[in-house]
């Protein structure tokens, strides 16, 4: 999910539970802020925004997807990360057509 804010303002959102915080400027991208959602804890998103410290080549936001993609693999595999895993509301039973609960 992205979404446009302003002018030059990008916010991204990733499966993996993460938004990016970006600001569009003519030729790069900063990455202003990463959040880390469903329970990603701060330690790990500053982790993923080091990545970004003090970068000299120039990024396009597809770019800092990419970069912070692989950063979470690597935190996965190295680290032990575990990515926080998305609710699931329990199902609503289903009403047969006679009144009586359960499959149709």
């Amino acid at each position: 999910l992205t979404k446009v804010v302003g002018n030059d303002q990008v916010l991204c959102s990733l499966n993996e539970g993460i938004v990016i915080v970006m600001r569009l400027y003519d030729q790069w991208v900063q990455v202003e802020q990463i959040v880390g959602m469903n329970g990603l804890d701060k330690a790990t998103t500053d982790k993923i925004h080091l990545k970004f410290r003090n970068r000299d080549e120039s990024l396009k936001p597809t770019s800092v997807l990419e970069v912070v993609k692989n950063e979470i693999a690597r935190l996965q595999k190295e680290e032990g990360l575990v990515l926080p895993q998305t609710p699931v509301l329990p199902k609503r039973k289903e009403i047969n057509t006679d009144g009586r609960k359960g499959e149709n």
